[in-house]
């Protein structure tokens, strides 16, 4: 008999709904068919005792979440622990377990077996590992050292690693050269949504939107997340479509092509250029000299620098004297 099929839909459901809800080993194992095989004496000779309060029979056999549960434990437990399982519930071999003995054998193996760490636990561990000079003895990388964990590595020692981990200083080149995106550069996924990767100071890769609003890693629910490729302009000032004036140059912190975009009706230096990269991919138009000084003359701002025109020969002219030298 195909015990696959021997599985109701009211117990195919129990268990979905357990594996959705609990961490587990198994996200390799056939669920179903390994299930139903323990199930199927189950399902198709249920054990009876009794008489029910409607007149029906009830089951003293174990639930399909019991089982799927006890499944999982027995998965991660030594052959000892199994044992010692077994005999706490009095069961011997090849025997089908009771309701009671299934659950005395659940209580017994989640008391005696430590709780692995998470996988949220295990990524964090390695990205510590991946932006600090950790040593690992005899092991060469993170993964092997976690694999010499005979039963797992425990939450409790990833939770020891964490802290101690996080104490370390942070190698910044290293950290850079793990990061799944660089610094400054552009992304994009099916959405058509366009992010910049960003690294922080304690070497932890991020990203933001073009508008500079924070969405952390996205890179792992985007859908496709890919290089956005924006074309490289010459650094120098530019007119945008609907008159902006637009500074294009390389940061020395990134190493990546910005833009910003001069605000007119600012006096305040500090205020007077906004970053805005969207600018790059706008249909520009490199900024003449005579262009630059018709600018100046209408708004009384050095185009090229920012400054506010005081003195009547530069707003005359539309230039300070000293960006006058320099050009465009």
């Amino acid at each position: 008999m195909d015990t696959t099929t021997a599985l109701t839909a009211e117990h195919r459901q129990e268990i979905n709904d357990w594996f959705d809800s609990t961490e587990h080993l198994a996200d390799d194992m056939p669920v179903a068919e390994h299930v139903a095989t323990r199930l199927s004496d189950n399902i198709d000779a249920p054990e009876r005792t009794g008489q029910g309060t409607g007149g029906g029979s009830r089951s003293t056999g174990p639930s399909a979440k019991q089982l799927a549960f006890l499944d999982s434990l027995l998965l991660k437990a030594t052959d000892e622990q199994a044992e010692a399982a077994r005999n706490v519930a009095s069961l011997k071999g090849g025997e089908r377990p009771t309701r009671q003995q299934a659950s005395d054998m659940i209580d017994h193996l989640t008391k005696a077996m430590p709780r692995l760490a998470s996988d949220k636990q295990i990524d964090f561990c390695r990205s510590l590992a991946e932006s600090r000079n950790i040593d690992f003895g005899e092991y060469d990388s993170f993964d092997e050292f976690v694999a010499a964990f005979d039963n797992g590595l425990t939450a409790k020692i990833a939770s020891a690693l964490i802290e101690t981990w996080k104490a370390q200083p942070v190698d910044m080149d290293k950290a850079v050269a793990a990061a799944p995106v660089e610094h400054g550069k552009t992304y994009a996924d099916d959405s058509g949504t366009v992010y910049v990767g960003k690294i922080s100071k304690t070497g932890n890769p991020y990203c933001v939107t073009e508008d500079g609003e924070y969405v952390g890693q996205v890179w792992k629910s985007a859908t496709n997340f890919r290089t956005h490729e924006t074309a490289i302009l010459d650094d120098g000032w530019y007119e945008g479509p609907n008159g902006e004036i637009v500074k294009v140059y390389v940061s020395n912190y990134s190493g990546t092509q910005i833009a910003k975009i001069l605000n007119t009706d600012v006096a305040n230096r500090s205020e007077q250029w906004t970053r805005n990269d969207k600018a790059l991919r706008w249909d520009l138009v490199p900024m003449s000299m005579e262009r630059a000084l018709e600018l100046g003359s209408i708004f009384g701002i050095c185009v090229r620098c920012g400054a506010v025109l005081e003195d009547d020969n530069s707003i005359a002219a539309g230039i300070g004297p000293i960006c006058a030298t320099k050009g465009f």
